[in-house]
């Protein structure tokens, strides 16, 4: 199996949730009740795979719609299905999601299919396979414990671990198994990554990991295994680090010497060295170091007055991913990154980070309101668009926005538009002054997505107004029919927030909660409305 190198997945692992689009179809393995055998002798088969590798996403749609009504649910058929899951048109994947469910009637034959999927070479669609068994929670655990003893599969499974925690706890035996037999480096790199995240639980994998902290492992193998050990504070393994952070390798001596001050928190002195060792990573020139220190200063969660001058200084950092570690690195110190970051909004080149930086610090960052009213008058659609986004995440103490954001619902650019609706529904109580505005734009001719962002926006600043919910209950109804999933989940929790005043919607929501066809997460959402609108 062609994988990315570890110094591209170490990183991308703690990234892979906010890259890689959710694509819901082993969330319904195990809840398919219907389906249809046989081959209906009036549809071109054959045509209609041959439509699926259209260079036309319409025609790749429509092809898949028919499939799962021609009701041939051959092998050959799931497969091309399966294949069109990871269709580069989000509705055309959910359309390929839905026919599986009418073809296949016993869910266990899709198992194989999965398990296929998560051994291909194509790692867009593997990645996918994993996000939607992140998605399935504690479900997912006995397919991954059966994908662990997969030697081809193997690796996609401890991804999957390592981005569900302590959900998959249950799995541990076997990804200890996989960390004592594999011979893949790859596989073992991932499966210590998945031990880090696996919780408390995870400490009886000492022995393990000690193995891989050996002098004969590889550097990325140390590196991974002294993040295992620091994760779980695995004191049994302050030797084997000590070693180790005296390696030619950075990675390796910057990871080790992070896990012992890990494992001693208390040790003024070990806190000291392993800051200063980690800033200095930052400016290598090596980028996986860079993207890799920056994480690691996050975790660590040394005191402030250590770290915020220094890395104040490092905030020019261009690389996206490194960014946005150092952001969330900066924001972890809490207040007193506010003020290095609302100054860093005058210039050009630090301001992305500043703002990625104030968003992570919400609330806390009140101060930055001022400033980022200021920006909203800049001439630069890109800018607008993530300082209005900025602006909603500090919450109702950004009322002061209200009118600016009024204002950009105007725009003619539809980015703008909706990223002032979600601020507005993000500062919610404090921005009621924009009721009026709202209702009239819920009630002009737009995109689906654009009304029932402007409902949702209703329903989080005046959910008790009647007015508000006249205005935006029948769009959320309508919305409940969309194709795409988002919107359908957005709608059915603004209804819910409307209460009994969104009593139209009760029978569509029934709808939902007791169809076999939709998904789980959709189905309790439906539910839970319900329960609030009774």
């Amino acid at each position: 199996m062609k994988r990315l190198p570890f110094q591209c997945w170490f990183p991308l692992v703690w990234f892979v949730a906010a890259t890689v689009p959710p694509v819901c179809w082993l969330v319904q393995v195990g809840q398919c009740q219907e389906g249809a055998k046989g081959v209906s002798l009036t549809v071109d088969i054959d045509g209609l795979l041959e439509a699926l590798q259209s260079s036309d996403p319409d025609q790749r749609k429509a092809a898949a719609k028919a499939l799962g009504a021609a009701g041939d649910s051959s092998d050959h058929v799931l497969k091309a299905l399966m294949k069109t899951v990871g269709d580069d048109e989000p509705s055309n994947r959910l359309v390929a999601v839905e026919s599986l469910r009418r073809l296949v009637q016993d869910s266990t034959e899709l198992v194989p299919l999965a398990m296929k999927l998560l051994e291909q070479e194509d790692q867009l669609l593997a990645s996918r396979a994993v996000q939607t068994l992140v998605a399935r929670g504690e479900n997912a655990i006995p397919f991954l414990i059966e994908a662990l003893k997969n030697e081809m599969a193997a690796y996609w499974a401890c991804l999957a671990i390592e981005e569900m925690g302590p959900t998959a706890a249950a799995a541990l035996p076997q990804v200890r198994e996989v960390l004592r037999e594999t011979q893949d480096e790859d596989v073992r790199i991932q499966g210590l990554l998945a031990l880090a995240n696996i919780g408390p639980t995870g400490i009886v994998a000492q022995p393990e990991v000690l193995a891989a902290l050996a002098p004969s492992q590889s550097s990325s193998t140390k590196t991974a295994a002294a993040f295992a050990a620091g994760s779980l504070s695995m004191i049994g393994t302050r030797q084997a680090l000590l070693v180790n952070s005296r390696s030619d390798d950075p990675m390796v001596t910057m990871m080790s010497i992070w896990a012992l001050a890990k494992l001693f928190p208390d040790n003024e002195q070990g806190q000291i060295l392993a800051v200063n060792k980690i800033l200095a990573a930052l400016q290598d020139e090596s980028p996986a170091l860079r993207v890799l220190a920056a994480k690691a200063l996050q975790q660590l969660e040394s005191d402030p007055e250590i770290v915020a001058p220094r890395l104040a200084a490092l905030l020019r950092e261009r690389d996206p991913v490194v960014s946005y570690n150092l952001a969330e690195a900066f924001a972890a110190l809490g207040p007193s990154a506010v003020a290095p970051a609302v100054g860093s909004l005058s210039n050009p080149e630090l301001r992305s980070l500043a703002l990625r930086t104030i968003e992570i610090l919400g609330p806390a960052a009140v101060e930055a309101v001022p400033r980022l009213l200021a920006l909203m008058e800049e001439d630069d659609t890109d800018l607008r668009e993530q300082v209005q986004m900025t602006i909603g995440s500090i919450g109702p103490e950004a009322s002061a926005a209200t009118g600016p954001l009024v204002q950009s619902l105007g725009d003619d650019d539809i980015r703008i538009r909706v990223s002032a609706l979600i601020a507005l529904g993000n500062i919610a109580t404090g921005a009621t002054a924009a009721k009026d505005a709202l209702i009239r734009h819920v009630q002009r001719d737009k995109t689906a997505l654009e009304s029932v962002a402007a409902a949702w926006a209703l329903s989080q600043l005046a959910a008790a107004d009647q007015q508000a919910a006249i205005a935006a209950v029948p769009v959320l109804v309508s919305a409940l029919d969309a194709e795409d999933g988002e919107i359908r989940r957005e709608a059915i929790q603004a209804l819910a927030a409307f209460g009994p005043s969104a009593r139209p919607a009760l029978e569509p929501l029934a709808k939902i909660a007791g169809s076999d066809k939709i998904d789980a997460e959709e189905r309790k959402a439906a539910v839970a409305a319900l329960e609030q609108i009774r």
